[in-house]
């Protein structure tokens, strides 16, 4: 927590006092307005949680450019923007970008955690981001659209203080565009990076394996994670792994339920040995709806996750975490799956104390206190070697 030294007025009620209660009246935006009117000492701290973080749409972006005008020295209290200009995103919002958004970033200079929401990236919007959201440490782009792979790297390239990237579904715009003239940064921060592709199609996975492993964009990382991985990405994933695997410490890893192989094929592929370093490692996205149970597939469900666990050999391992989608199932279809299996590969030695096991269930419907009741016993040979709990969520 940030703190600015006290101007309140002299009162019965000691100022770090009245700082405190401001303090914890953080993300109420209207309490805060309220304290903002009562002296120019409650204004000056109510205003430093008022714009720390900042939501934008198109409307809201142009009256905060209209306010930073008038009271330029708000902008140094902005920490967080989330910028969502369109529902669906579109390259045609020059004008907006010209007149609104470059005004406004020339005052938003503290900004050390952006988010981009549908957001059209062009390489006039670029320009402005790489210009003035230099301080940037967190980057979070969801749902954003690119005119080339190279505006999406080319932004990450030019934030020297950036620290973790997050992408959830980005997408390329139709259209040769011609490519983006950048500054790299020599020697980034980057140590968390997390890529979700939940909807659309675009090569993207290619593109950032080959970014990072260029130059020293790798250098520093020790997170990343992975949903949706598909068969095609493999060649490149593995890549990765060959490359970061001493020094990645953390690493999430999914199947895609919407690609053309099973996961059983994708993660099958997957070799996980150079891996050495890992303290944290995330099965994510263990699909076992109900379709699935029906067609007999879920032998190869829990099949791939065993054969995941046995290509672990980190020493230093300290937590596995299993992420399972449980949607229509009864607690009996989850009894047959090939527990036995998972049970086994987790007895390996080196998976013993003070390596933790963490099973997230997500079911859809059901009492979360006998779902939980009915699955931890079928782990009960591992009492003593390993800890580990259920947590259960769905109505």
């Amino acid at each position: 927590m940030e703190h600015q030294q006290s101007t309140l007025p002299s009162t019965r009620v000691p100022p770090e006092l009245c700082d405190h209660i401001i303090d914890f009246l953080g993300d109420d935006k209207r309490a805060l307005s309220i304290c903002s009117s009562v002296c120019k000492g409650w204004a000056s701290r109510a205003r430093f949680w008022q714009f720390r973080s900042v939501q934008l749409s198109a409307d809201r972006a142009t009256r905060l450019e209209r306010l930073l005008r008038r009271n330029p020295q708000l902008g140094s209290l902005i920490r967080h923007v989330f910028l969502n200009l369109t529902k669906k995103p579109t390259l045609r919002a020059k004008n907006w970008i010209e007149e609104t958004l470059r005004p406004l970033a020339v005052n938003l200079s503290a900004v050390n955690r952006l988010d981009l929401d549908a957001f059209p990236v062009s390489r006039k919007t670029l320009d402005i981001l790489c210009m003035h959201f230099s301080s940037v440490e967190y980057l979070g782009i969801f749902r954003c659209l690119f005119e080339g792979h190279n505006a999406l790297f080319g932004l990450c390239s030019s934030l020297p203080l950036l620290q973790e990237l997050q992408l959830h579904d980005p997408m390329i715009a139709d259209g040769n565009w011609p490519p983006t003239p950048v500054q790299e940064i020599a020697n980034p921060n980057l140590s968390v990076v997390r890529f979700t592709k939940r909807t659309y199609r675009d090569p993207f996975f290619q593109p950032l394996v080959k970014w990072l492993l260029s130059g020293d964009f790798h250098s520093a990382l020790r997170t990343f994670e992975i949903i949706d991985l598909e068969k095609s990405d493999i060649a490149s994933m593995q890549e990765f792994l060959n490359a970061v695997g001493p020094t990645l410490q953390t690493l999430y890893i999914g199947p895609s339920d919407l690609g053309d192989s099973p996961p059983s094929d994708v993660m099958k592929a997957l070799d996980l040995t150079p891996c050495t370093g890992l303290l944290e490692l995330g099965i994510w996205d263990i699909r076992l709806h109900l379709s699935e149970v029906e067609l007999g597939l879920t032998d190869w469900s829990l099949d791939w996750v065993i054969c995941l666990l046995k290509q672990v050999r980190s020493p230093l391992l300290q937590h596995v975490q299993f992420y399972i989608h449980a949607g229509g199932v009864d607690y009996g279809h989850l009894s047959n799956l090939n527990w036995a299996g998972v049970a086994q590969a987790l007895s390996d030695p080196h998976f013993g104390p003070p390596c933790r096991v963490t099973f997230t269930i997500v079911k859809a419907r059901g009492n979360k206190k006998e779902l939980a009741d009915h699955v931890k016993p079928l782990f009960g040979a591992l009492k003593g070697r390993i800890h580990w709990h259920v947590l259960c969520y769905g109505g």
